[in-house]
């Protein structure tokens, strides 16, 4: 017999909600896989994605997103270096890294 690991949400709980971090959405592999997973996900109503973009850079894959009904949140400076997401790295901003 299998058991349920954790209960069944409420019906009143609502959607459940994704985020989904990309580094950019300029064309590649990643951002490709992304617009197939958002494209199944919009389909159901019990679940609101949003996609948090690191970078501003055009690329086709964000008018697909944005015509898909997705939450589309545009960080463009979020990346402190080409190594790291955030100023919590292992200093390599303060050693002067390039940008």
């Amino acid at each position: 017999m299998t058991k349920a690991l954790a209960p069944s949400p409420s019906p009143d709980a609502g959607p459940l909600r994704l985020a989904w971090l990309i580094d950019s959405l300029v064309t590649g592999g990643a951002e490709k896989l992304l617009v197939t997973f958002a494209e199944e996900a919009m389909r159901r109503p019990d679940v609101r994605l949003t996609v948090v973009a690191l970078s501003d850079k055009p690329g086709p894959f964000r008018a697909e997103l944005e015509a898909l009904g997705v939450d589309l949140v545009v960080a463009p400076g979020a990346r402190c270096c080409r190594r790291c997401v955030s100023c919590a790295c292992s200093g390599c901003c303060a050693r002067g890294a390039s940008k």
